[in-house]
């Protein structure tokens, strides 16, 4: 699968994603507080007769963070990622992700109640020379949607990595249920008029709470496990007619 973004302007620090993640630490001289590596995300959404039936969240990683995981996973140093390569690495990540809910927090728009989901068809490559992402997101088993209008959220609950949705209109697209089997190519731009979309930003933190997270160890994590939450945005998506 291929998804085009038009230009990533991200920034980053040259670390890892660290225990809560991919597991692969390594030392960043000079950094002194959270986050330490930065991740421009997208969503596609699978919709079907006024129902989501599936997300598929794309991370796109800061360049630095980039070049220094694919040196780590070229192992055979032929100065490039082989496909086992990267298929062996996101087995990886969806495995280490899979206890932090894949850094995801869905609820239903109206009731506000946890949506159960389980992830599959993680797919990883390289693009411009930064690391992307993205895997398939549905509904715990005996269930056929995640609703018809729901809230979701992308962070790092340690806040080690900070994650930020795309500054474009690529931000959320939109594709028809019958997407998700077959085909492995296709292109996507900009949303359709099945669903609304709205943005709502992060909460924040106070002074006290951002001082607590600049203390923290490199190699550290918050007291508080739900810090990456703050700084995070709320995409609605309502699919209703």
């Amino acid at each position: 699968m291929h998804f085009s973004i038009k230009s990533f302007g991200a920034s980053g620090v040259r670390s890892s994603l660290g225990g809560l993640a991919i597991a692969l630490m390594t030392s960043v001289p000079g950094a002194k507080a959270h986050p330490h590596v930065f991740v421009d995300t997208a969503v596609i959404v699978y919709h079907e007769q006024e129902k989501i039936v599936g997300l598929e969240p794309i991370w796109i990683f800061d360049d630095l963070y980039s070049e220094t995981l694919i040196a780590d996973l070229d192992l055979d140093r032929d100065g490039q990622l082989s496909d086992q390569e990267l298929y062996d690495f996101a087995g990886e990540a969806l495995s280490n992700l899979k206890e932090w809910n894949y850094f995801l927090e869905i609820e239903g728009l109206e009731n506000q109640d946890r949506i159960d989901i389980n992830a599959t068809r993680i797919h990883a490559s390289i693009q411009s020379g930064r690391l992307v992402l993205r895997f398939l997101v549905e509904p715990e088993s005996g269930e056929t949607s995640l609703g018809e209008a729901v809230q979701l959220k992308m962070f790092d609950p340690s806040y080690f990595i900070a994650m930020d949705f795309v500054q474009s209109d690529q931000t959320v697209s939109y594709l028809p249920a019958s997407a998700i089997e077959g085909g492995q190519a296709r292109a996507v731009s900009g949303a359709d008029a099945d669903c609304r979309t709205e943005r709502k930003a992060a909460t924040g933190v106070d002074e006290q709470t951002r001082s607590l997270l600049e203390a923290i160890p490199i190699d550290g994590t918050p007291d508080d496990p739900r810090i990456g939450a703050a700084f995070a945005e709320t995409m609605i998506v309502d699919c209703r007619g």
